[in-house]
């Protein structure tokens, strides 16, 4: 055996020994047997998440909870498993894929540059062009809708003439690197960091955070980011942007073809389900009664009612407007779920009374918390979110951040706001553009070739750093406001 086989078997192995044996190892002061087991497993799992992957150490987590005496296993599936957040991101991601396939993304980037601002300059152009990857970004899926527009850069550098790694080149991928993760990070919609960091809040409080909350807290942040990365971009790296002033724009609208019927349906049905989740909290002030009935059915139900249209309708050929099986095959991120599910699973099994880990985490950290300002702890957690989301899967930075920053929040007595914690973690957990093992889009930004790798990361983890600053001073406020009598 090799040497780096043989480290990961060690790492398995002992893995495999918090997991299983954790309730036989010595207690901290005070910590019931049940809570040092969880906890234990928790850490055996992380181990595997970062060092193996998220794939089956997520199947083992859901099977090792079944060995915790207070947890009923049939209980962890239905909360896990059949959870309406699991089924929530099968249905979503479905109907997201169905969304791509259609030319409405390029449709959307065509009509942000083609507005008379955008050719005022090759600066406003970039505005422009960036703004319109984040706006697409707050209904899809980024690494989908990155892919999208990597034939739309491409086919500007080979307009302009750019060579790989020009710094003109090099800033347009570092930006819509940035644009795509900022716009995926201020909204919950089909994105599955924030959906997990609200559904980890449910378990551990029992409360639900409503998308329109989440988005009043998030959306000004990301606003504020995207005008600091332009003016970090401007003043700080300036590169030659004169190649932009002989740019056609009509050719990259050329070709276009005109809206049919597919792209129209498809584009409807995914709307009404945007729609029927942001309503129910926008309209409970003078339509409470509609309100209540749509809020009702959960968010699951929204994108399995577009699932049903989208395969019931057809295009002008005839054919079904989703392909069922071959959404449900190439569309679903099947790794996402089934880490989803064991996180969910981890997070109720963490917050169950009856094994104490919270209540005992509460009382120990309670003494530390005093005094110190709520800002700096959201501050703290924040950043190590956004740090942690640049090396690993932002899945499972924002299940440990929330982890421990929960409990701590919960247990302050309502000093500090846990529903606004974590809006503002999953938020941060999206932002993942530093690195190559960030998330897939950034691998595929530089396996292009057009992006130094030095600049993605100064500017990355510049933009990472000054973003946690702002959630925190700006969202974590913005955040409580709107969430206001939660725990």
């Amino acid at each position: 055996m090799d040497g780096k086989n043989s480290k990961r078997a060690g790492l398995i192995l002992l893995s495999l020994i918090l997991i299983f044996l954790g309730r036989f190892f010595p207690r901290l002061a005070g910590m019931p047997a049940s809570a040092m087991q969880v906890f234990l497993l928790f850490i055996g799992t992380l181990i595997l998440w970062l060092k193996i992957g998220v794939h089956w150490p997520s199947a083992l987590c859901l099977g090792a909870l079944a060995f915790i005496p207070e947890l009923n296993f049939s209980k962890i599936l239905a909360g896990s498993v059949g959870s309406q957040i699991v089924t929530f991101l099968i249905f979503t991601f479905m109907c997201s894929y169905t969304l791509a396939r259609t030319p409405f993304m390029k449709r959307v980037a065509v009509w942000f540059i083609t507005r008379k601002l955008a050719r005022r300059s090759p600066w406003w152009f970039c505005t422009f062009y960036f703004m319109s990857m984040m706006v697409a970004a707050w209904i899809m899926s980024p690494t989908v809708l990155f892919v999208t527009y990597i034939a739309i850069s491409e086919e500007i550098f080979a307009m302009l003439h750019l060579e790989k790694g020009s710094r003109l080149a090099s800033m347009i991928m570092v930006g819509q690197t940035m644009a795509c993760c900022l716009g995926s990070g201020m909204t919950p919609i089909a994105h599955d960091g924030p959906i997990l960091g609200l559904g980890l809040y449910e378990a551990a409080t029992g409360q639900n955070i409503s998308y329109t909350s989440y988005m009043g807290a998030c959306m000004p942040v990301g606003i504020l980011v995207f005008i600091l990365m332009l003016v970090l971009f401007r003043f700080l790296l300036k590169p030659d942007m004169s190649p932009l002033a002989d740019l056609d724009i009509n050719k990259l609208t050329a070709g276009m073809p005109p809206v049919g019927r597919k792209e129209s349906i498809v584009c409807g049905v995914f709307l009404c389900v945007v729609a029927l989740w942001v309503l129910p909290s926008l309209t409970m002030s003078f339509l409470p009664g509609i309100s209540k009935w749509i809020s009702s059915f959960g968010i699951t139900m929204p994108p399995l009612l577009g699932t049903i249209v989208l395969c019931i309708l057809t295009d002008e050929e005839g054919k079904p407007l989703m392909d069922y099986s071959d959404a449900l095959a190439h569309g679903v991120s099947w790794v996402c779920v089934i880490m989803s599910a064991a996180v969910l699973a981890l997070s109720s099994a963490l917050s169950n009374s009856q094994i104490g880990f919270t209540t005992y985490i509460g009382a120990a950290v309670k003494p530390l918390i005093a005094g110190v300002s709520p800002l700096v702890c959201v501050f703290f957690l924040i950043l190590l979110c956004a740090l942690m989301t640049n090396i690993c899967s932002n899945l499972v930075s924002i299940t440990l951040v929330l982890s421990i920053g929960l409990p701590l929040f919960v247990a302050s007595g309502g000093t500090m706001n846990g529903a606004a914690l974590a809006a503002l973690v999953s938020y941060a957990g999206a932002f993942a553009v530093a690195t190559p093992s960030a998330q897939p889009l950034v691998a595929i930004g530089i396996g292009q070739g057009f992006v130094r790798q030095d600049m993605l990361l100064k500017y990355g983890y510049l933009v990472v750093v000054l973003s946690a600053i702002l959630a925190a001073a700006i969202g974590y406020p913005l955040a409580s406001a709107f969430m206001a009598g939660m725990v």
